[in-house]
């Protein structure tokens, strides 16, 4: 920065963008906008974090950029608002199964089902359309099932700048089972974005697969 006019100057114009996104902002697309050389952003928005940081109002670094968010520790008092938008939570059948695309991606149904044990389609279809996860082409095997993976509303989500930010899986046996994977994630109890709620969660229709089907 130039000069402490300029940096503060800057320093408000952020503050207002921020507050008015509802995707992170990346320095890369500040610097479009400003018109500023990069790293003299990122003084900003890592200033911006500190200041923030003991506050009821956060800067988070979240999906490769930064967005306001509440401070989790008022969470409880924010959750009985009264006019709050409550978003509808993930079943432990969608949170299994977005665990395994989340350390497995990319991955296709068949593979998912193989390690939950049940047809997964019901609980893809509500993780397609929560915006979790996506479609990120076809495999070349049998068939050429679809390949999914992670998405930046899954980062937003759970409030994680990228996937290698994930826990460490624990010690996995030879054969993969569902519970490896159980409580891996855990859904944050304030969401970054408040004003879009997701639409309400589809009933599970997971079955059990045929024998013959669960054969690798």
């Amino acid at each position: 920065m130039k000069s402490t006019l300029v940096f503060q100057k800057t320093q408000k114009i952020i503050e207002a963008l921020l507050f008015v996104t509802r995707e992170p902002l990346s320095a890369s697309k500040l610097k479009s906008i400003l018109q500023l050389p990069e790293d003299s952003i990122e003084q900003v928005l890592e200033h911006l974090v500190t200041e923030y940081q003991d506050r009821g109002i956060k800067v988070l670094k979240v999906a490769h950029g930064y967005i306001l968010g509440t401070n989790p520790e008022c969470s409880e008092y924010v959750e009985h608002f009264k006019n709050f938008p409550i978003e509808s939570r993930l079943s432990p059948q969608a949170l299994e199964t977005l665990a395994i695309i989340a350390y497995k991606q990319p991955v296709t149904r068949p593979e998912i089902e193989r390690i939950r044990g049940v047809i997964s389609d019901g609980v893809i279809d509500t993780l397609v359309g929560k915006k979790l996860i996506e479609e990120k082409g076809r495999s070349d095997g049998p068939g050429r099932p679809f390949i999914y993976a992670t998405t930046n509303e899954f980062l937003k989500h759970f409030g994680i700048k990228d996937v290698k930010d994930l826990p460490p899986l624990p010690n996995i046996e030879e054969k993969e089972t569902a519970s490896n994977y159980d409580g891996i994630l855990i859904e944050k109890e304030t969401e970054i974005e408040v004003d879009i709620p997701f639409m309400p969660l589809d009933k599970d229709t997971d079955r059990d697969l045929p024998e013959e089907t669960l054969k690798v």
